[in-house]
């Protein structure tokens, strides 16, 4: 049987390659030797698990697709681009169109498709956009390129944004207050994972991890510092992979990475990352890196894994286990909060009402404003260290810098509104 692809991380880089490239789907082990193309170009990789490659993409221009070929043959292709920033999609809400446009901004949006009933939140994987279409209670799908949107999820109520994780969809169901599950594939069925007291809206999982810019001490040696886990949750059993990103990994005398107390086994990749194996255990503990000059901060790593979601009234942010439970209340008091994006240890939320994005700990905590000059933001996604936000009351898709700003800078002007928005 042929490997399936669901996903790439980052879906873009470099013409001069080198970069690595997560590649995600199933059927990686025991399906005889594998080749990794970009387009036609053969390249090196490590079989990470059956649903995860780490490739290295080789120098190429323009969009290629990405396959995995074993000896059931070759997988679905993938898009990857070339020349860096990719592109942002985003919705609006009347007449219901999804467009694109360039992340590096100064480009017409290009429609993807229209028609839609009130097109709200929406979520990009592999080369499928998956759209809420609020007013019909259903998920839709739309490819990347442009087409025909196609239902996915139906047996929604006014359904609002979407995330993913793995094969699992989470959406907020708008019409019932509820967080919903559903499989990539599809259901008329979707599960319920929690009830929020509240209300929901936005919904993130955090499984992209963005480092943010750490700076290189100049001491002999120092410890080392953590800025992100990719993923940052996983299963009780443990034995999965998680990329620790940071600094100080090389030259720094032998090091050991606990999670909570325990040690586990572990590669140096570079100075900036580590892949180390995730020990049994349980709830919430940190993993810390201890070199000769000391141990670095601590970062939270959850067993079972969380969901993040927003209400707009009362105007609160919770978290929830994605095997299902109780709500936590992490924030509250804000102005009609809406879109949420997750980056290592903050949520940055779009507080409608106040015409900011705001950032709250994922453990819970007072907002901190972070980028004012905002119309109605109503959505946010990241790439790298850039925020990309939908501002409602222009029409715009803006950026800023994740360390926040004033003056958020105007990458497309969309001739019919925006709301979500994916990178």
């Amino acid at each position: 049987m042929a490997p399936v692809l669901t996903s790439l991380d980052p879906g873009f880089g470099p013409a001069s390659g080198g970069n690595t490239v997560q590649i995600f789907g199933s059927g990686f082990t025991g399906a005889g030797p594998l080749t990794v193309r970009f387009g036609a170009t053969a390249t090196t990789f490590t079989i990470v698990s059956d649903t995860r490659i780490d490739a290295i993409a080789p120098p190429g221009t323009g969009t290629v697709d990405v396959t995995v070929t074993a000896l059931g043959g070759a997988s679905n292709p993938l898009p990857y681009t070339y020349n860096g920033a990719g592109l942002l999609f985003f919705t609006d809400l009347n007449p219901g169109n999804v467009y694109s446009v360039p992340q590096t901004g100064g480009g017409t949006p290009t429609l993807l498709a229209s028609g839609l009933s009130i097109s709200t939140g929406l979520v990009r994987v592999g080369g499928l956009l998956y759209v809420c279409e609020f007013s019909t209670g259903q998920l839709l799908t739309v490819p990347v390129t442009g087409g025909t949107p196609t239902p996915l999820v139906t047996g929604l109520l006014l359904p609002r944004s979407v995330t993913v994780s793995g094969s699992t969809l989470f959406i907020t169901n708008g019409g019932t207050s509820q967080v919903v599950s559903a499989p990539i594939t599809g259901t008329a069925t979707p599960t319920v994972v929690a009830t929020s007291p509240t209300g929901v809206f936005g919904i993130t999982d955090g499984l992209v991890s963005q480092p943010g810019v750490v700076p290189v001490a100049a001491a002999l040696l120092a410890a080392p510092v953590l800025t992100s886990l990719d993923p940052s949750f996983g299963p009780e059993s443990g034995g999965n992979t998680v990329q620790i990103s940071g600094t100080g990994f090389t030259g720094a005398g032998p090091l050991t990475v606990r999670f909570g107390a325990t040690t586990t086994t572990f590669a140096i990749v570079s100075d900036t990352r580590i892949n180390a194996i995730a020990p049994p255990g349980t709830g919430t503990v940190g993993v810390t890196v201890t070199g000769s000059g000391g141990t670095s901060n601590s970062l939270p790593y959850t067993y079972g894994g969380l969901l993040f979601f927003t209400d707009a009234t009362p105007d609160s942010v919770y978290s929830v286990p994605q095997t299902g439970g109780t709500p936590t209340l992490l924030a509250s008091g804000m102005s009609t909060p809406a879109g949420l994006v997750r980056v290592g240890n903050l949520l940055y939320i779009c507080e409608l009402g106040a015409n900011r994005v705001v950032t709250v700990p994922i453990t819970g905590g007072t907002p901190t404003p972070l980028v004012t000059g905002l119309s109605a933001p109503r959505d946010i996604t990241v790439t790298g260290n850039t925020l990309f936000i939908t501002n409602g009351g222009t029409s715009q898709v803006m950026s800023a810098p994740i360390t926040g700003t004033a003056t958020p800078t105007v990458v497309a002007t969309s001739p019919t509104g925006v709301f979500g928005i994916a990178n």
